[in-house]
């Protein structure tokens, strides 16, 4: 792997980071406030109404089957993505199969037809080319023995890329190569052979005949750094929203046990209705909120203040129970301020 590559590596996991972080952030923020609403019952008639339904059978059989399936598929992700990410980022590091066979993509047409020039593709018979974004299957080769002519193999050239071509010859060599031999290798769509002539330490691997159409194009977008950080992204961001869920799953379950204790028979609350009325009393006048926001101010008559001039007061009544909590937020003096 390049300087430039590895550095391009850390950039990027640590913009992913960033993000993570961010996202973390203004998801925990979106869970408080969800079960804040919960808590203090302004979703009430949403939860009551979730309730009702459920005792539907129908409802319910459709609720399970909709959770096994979205359990299922978040499995069956994991499963198939996690591997695949993990070899992926070894791929990166390595110069062949981790195992004793491996997958190569295709990335050019130097293989996919047959050049009449190369008399020898008809003489054998050779017709096992690809194409470009085909998926090929290759086996690592131990010594040179294990290779003959007309094996098409992978190679790296002195320039550090993967080439994919055919042997066309095997040439005996005294320049300290492994195994004595070079290869004289060539594209089944060229007319000339390739220039740099690899020996068997340059050899990746050797096709073996296994191959998957254009599949290609996923595993190189899989394999590269954008493609392994988006992975990573996606399943954190995953993870992280069925926590979060979880969560709101719970405070709601928690909410309608405690609105079921009060309501008796839900065959009596079709028409039931839920407000959320705030009122705070601030210097003579009474300031009215309902879930929407600010309703009206105007103020109270000298007789029905209850409060000294400079207290605030806020009643709140969430529509739960029906009955008005009254706390006092915050007292003002001219001379100090009390919490």
């Amino acid at each position: 792997m390049q300087q430039s590559e590895l550095i391009s590596i850390v950039v990027t996991f640590f913009g992913l980071l960033c993000f993570a972080g961010v996202f973390t952030l203004l998801y925990f923020a979106y869970r408080k406030s969800t079960v804040n609403q919960i808590e203090t019952g302004k979703r009430d008639i949403d939860l009551i109404d979730a309730a009702i339904k459920e005792k539907d059978p129908k409802v319910t059989r459709r609720r399970k089957a909709f959770a096994i399936v979205r359990t299922v598929l978040f499995v069956l992700f994991l499963v198939i993505i996690i591997p695949v990410l993990i070899l992926s980022i070894i791929g990166k590091f390595t110069k062949g199969p981790v195992f004793d066979r491996g997958i190569l993509v295709v990335a050019s047409a130097s293989m996919s037809q047959r050049n009449p020039v190369n008399t020898y593709l008809d003489t054998e018979q050779l017709d096992n080319q690809f194409n470009t974004y085909d998926v090929i299957v290759i086996q690592k080769v131990k010594k040179a023995e294990d290779l003959k002519q007309y094996d098409v193999i992978a190679y790296r050239n002195n320039e550090g890329t993967t080439i994919i071509h055919r042997i066309r010859e095997i040439i005996s060599v005294e320049d300290n190569s492994p195994g004595g031999v070079r290869f004289i290798t060539r594209g089944d769509s060229n007319n000339s052979d390739d220039y740099y002539r690899p020996n068997l330490n340059d050899v990746v691997g050797v096709y073996t005949g296994g191959r998957a159409r254009t599949v290609g194009i996923f595993v190189m977008f899989v394999q590269s750094v954008p493609g392994i950080v988006t992975i990573v992204a996606v399943i954190y961001c995953l993870f992280m929203i069925d926590a979060v869920s979880r969560k709101i799953e719970k405070a709601e379950q928690a909410r309608i046990d405690q609105l079921m204790a009060v309501i008796d028979d839900l065959s009596d609350v079709k028409d039931l209705k839920a407000e959320y009325l705030e009122i705070i009393y601030y210097k003579g006048y009474e300031y009215h909120f309902n879930e929407k926001g600010f309703v009206k101010k105007s103020e109270v008559p000298p007789g029905e203040q209850t409060t000294e001039p400079n207290d605030m007061l806020k009643i709140i009544d969430d529509g739960a129970s029906r009955q008005t909590k009254i706390i006092t937020i915050e007292t003002r003096t001219n001379d100090d301020k009390k919490q």
